[in-house]
């Protein structure tokens, strides 16, 4: 019998205890579902919401937690956003389905409306939501989200580089090589004296003169330097953060914000200045970010965001993200069911013609 706790503060040491507590068994699923990075988000995004993070207990262990936010609608949410693009429930495998089942129960109680957000195809949460659910007859959707490109990392960089077209590899070295007779380059990671405060500046200021500025999604356009300064600190001091960024006669022209946890590298966010967009910084880049995450022998290279050709070229799959919603009980739930998958795409159809 899974017995649920509910935690508003993330800085409680009990949850704290929780929830770190599943990181050994790989539990936690991925770092948006980590605890530093979700008690960072919080702080930045949470903007007034109600955090609502339950934790299931197994004779007193702690065996998962659905880290949750509070919305005054009553809906209930993952706290994902263009930043923090996955949501999922931590919870060990063998207690997944009576976890998942005591969750939506708790909120089906509670009046509120679960709308999970980035939920990975084919994960524990999924199948187990989507299936317990059913079983309690409540009424909802599955809206398809995005895909995400990765990299499967085998045993041998070689191999893998080989089993690309060749038409794309013979494209990448003539790039490489172009980069190379531009002037002196060379890409870069983290140590024990590189200067946060300075690197993330730097990772601003290049965002500032990317293509990422006039389309405002640069860091400085969304105004979100400020997280950026916090969650690099915060990776940083668990010892996942593993940025790349690549220097032109010593002045830094690319990045990759980039994360390791769990035996997968996280591509957070990547740009260039596009004054030299002809020299493929990214290409370069990549190049090295990928053949490292072979070095280091993880599972996984995870591009995150939403597909792109040129992530297509990189990738060995992608991983497919849906928006599931449920429905309380009564009339009010079934209005709103009725408003959501009815009332509003005909008000969109009607709009559009």
């Amino acid at each position: 019998m899974i017995e649920l706790r509910e935690f508003e503060d993330l800085t409680s040491e009990d949850l704290a205890t929780a929830w770190r507590g599943l990181e050994p068994s790989g539990a936690v699923p991925n770092l948006f579902m980590s605890h530093p990075w979700v008690s960072t988000w919080v702080r930045h995004f949470a903007r007034g919401k109600r955090p609502l993070v339950l934790v299931g207990y197994d004779c007193d262990a702690a065996v998962g937690v659905a880290p949750l936010l509070a919305f005054e609608s009553g809906e209930v949410r993952f706290p994902v956003n263009f930043l923090s693009h996955r949501g999922e429930f931590s919870v060990l495998p063998e207690h997944a389905e009576g976890f998942t089942r005591a969750v939506l129960e708790h909120l089906r109680e509670r009046g509120l409306t679960p709308v999970l957000k980035g939920v990975p195809v084919g994960s524990l949460t999924h199948r187990h939501v989507t299936g317990t659910a059913e079983d309690l007859g409540l009424r909802g959707t599955e809206a398809t989200a995005r895909l995400s490109p990765y990299v499967d990392i085998g045993e041998s960089w070689d191999d893998y580089y080989a089993g690309r077209k060749r038409k794309v590899t013979h494209e990448w070295e003539r790039k490489m090589r172009k980069l190379g007779r531009a002037g002196e380059t060379e890409v870069r990671s983290v140590d024990a004296e590189t200067d946060l405060k300075w690197l993330v500046a730097e990772f601003v200021r290049v965002d500032e003169v990317s293509w990422k500025e006039d389309t405002g999604t640069s860091i400085s356009a969304r105004g979100v330097e400020e997280f950026y300064r916090d969650i690099t600190h915060a990776l940083a001091g668990e010892m996942w953060f593993r940025p790349f960024w690549l220097n032109l006669d010593g002045k830094m022209i690319g990045f990759i914000f980039g994360a390791v946890f769990g035996g997968t590298y996280f591509a957070l966010k990547t740009s260039y200045d596009q004054a030299h967009t002809k020299l493929a910084p990214g290409v370069r880049l990549f190049h090295e970010a990928v053949s490292d995450a072979f070095r280091l022998r993880l599972s996984r290279f995870d591009f995150v965001g939403q597909t792109a050709r040129w992530k297509e070229e990189w990738a060995t799959g992608t991983l497919g993200h849906v928006d599931l919603t449920y429905y309380p009980e009564g009339l009010s739930g079934l209005t709103k069911h009725l408003t959501d998958t009815k009332l509003k795409p005909l008000a969109r159809r009607l709009r559009n013609r």
